[in-house]
């Protein structure tokens, strides 16, 4: 969607399978789950990186828009809540199936993380640092990548920050 209040409550609605997928007694909807996630237009990563968690680069303001024929695409940036959304659904992803982090390996989601963590306020942070677990759990790759992107590092950086809420420098100690 091009406005994040319909990308939030698709994330919602998301966050609601997957908690129920994780609760359920039975292993069907789990099983459901997985299968969709080897198709690729129902990819649930792919999307939250091209949509929700993609980090735009400053454009060039023209004013091409207003003086040419064509309309301008409209687009709202990600919110907050927004992001803190879709974190969650990326570390429901993982949790739920190993391929998830494979997946979000290609897109570079160690990377975007850091990026989130070292940019945002602390509700980012907090649902940040827990995707960031989620992702690395059993995944080598991700592991290196956090290592190149001196993940490490980042982290000790917020946990020595005294301006940084109480509950984020426990997370970050974890």
């Amino acid at each position: 969607a091009d406005f994040s209040f319909l990308r939030a409550r698709g994330l919602r609605g998301l966050l609601g399978f997957l908690r129920a997928t994780a609760a359920a007694p039975d292993d069907s909807r789990l099983l459901l789950f997985r299968h969709s996630q080897s198709i690729p237009d129902l990819q649930v990563i792919p999307v939250l990186f091209q949509n929700s968690l993609h980090q735009p680069k400053d454009p060039a303001v023209t004013l091409d828009h207003i003086f040419g024929v064509e309309p301008a695409k409209i687009t709202s940036p990600s919110t907050d809540s927004e992001i803190a959304l879709a974190l969650r659904v990326l570390e429901g992803c993982c949790l739920l199936y190993s391929r998830c982090t494979a997946l979000a390996h290609k897109y570079k989601a160690v990377q975007v993380l850091l990026n989130i963590l070292a940019s945002r306020g602390p509700t980012e942070q907090g649902v940040c640092l827990d995707a960031l677990i989620s992702l690395m759990l059993d995944s080598p790759s991700n592991q290196i990548d956090f290592e190149e992107y001196s993940g490490l590092e980042k982290v000790a950086e917020l946990l020595k920050d005294v301006q940084v809420e109480e509950h984020i420098r426990l997370k970050c100690g974890e």
